[in-house]
């Protein structure tokens, strides 16, 4: 299936019958919009694309104080006030994406700081929101976000450390591949975010 295929990250379906076609596509989480008219499929296309530009543009270098708010953050209580505030946010985001808000009604429902890393690795929206107030470092979101942050790291830390070389493909510019080789350099790297690796080279 081509859904199956890593180098597809977005698929957008282009149809006559919405309806129809949301009941099979909400199964696939690389769907991102099922469009039947034109215009909206091109403006879809277009923002799918510039975030990604954005993402290539973005330095990979983290700054000493966003490191500290990172850590301020998962020191900071969360209440259901925030949830809720970040739910709403969601749903006005996906109004029109079916299969969003599905899961968003899920995450209400059956979110729990136990599965907080099944919730990162399906990539659903929290999983999208999460990556990308990272990468623009979002602090209004981020500060949403803080209980999965949180939920995150305490499962991290509470998996067993196992030393093993792992593998990640990552598309970069020359000045990020500069700044890897100087920090190799200087034995000493940092990202901004989660990084997803696997044991086997692809």
């Amino acid at each position: 299936h081509i859904h199956d295929l890593k180098q597809v990250r977005s698929i957008f379906v282009y149809c006559f019958d919405k309806e129809k076609n949301e009941l099979w596509a909400k199964k696939y989480k690389k769907v991102r919009s099922v469009i039947v008219e034109l215009n909206d499929l091109l403006k879809e296309i277009d923002i799918d694309c510039k975030g990604d530009e954005q993402k290539l543009n973005e330095s990979i270098k983290l700054k000493i104080h966003n490191d500290e708010i990172i850590l301020l953050l998962l020191q900071i209580n969360s209440s259901l006030i925030d949830k809720k505030y970040l739910l709403n946010i969601c749903l006005k985001f996906y109004e029109n994406n079916i299969s969003e808000l599905e899961n968003i009604r899920e995450f209400e429902h059956l979110y729990s700081s136990l599965n907080a890393l099944e919730w990162f690795f399906n990539e659903t929206f929290l999983y999208r929101l999460l990556i990308k107030s990272l990468h623009i470092f979002n602090i209004e979101i981020l500060f949403l976000l803080r209980f999965f942050l949180q939920d995150i790291d305490q499962q991290l830390r509470n998996c067993t450390i196992v030393s093993e070389r792992v593998y990640r493909g990552q598309l970069m510019t020359i000045d990020q591949i500069d700044f890897i080789q100087q920090s190799i350099n200087d034995k000493y790297f940092r990202f901004n975010l989660f990084i997803i690796d696997n044991r086997i080279t692809e």
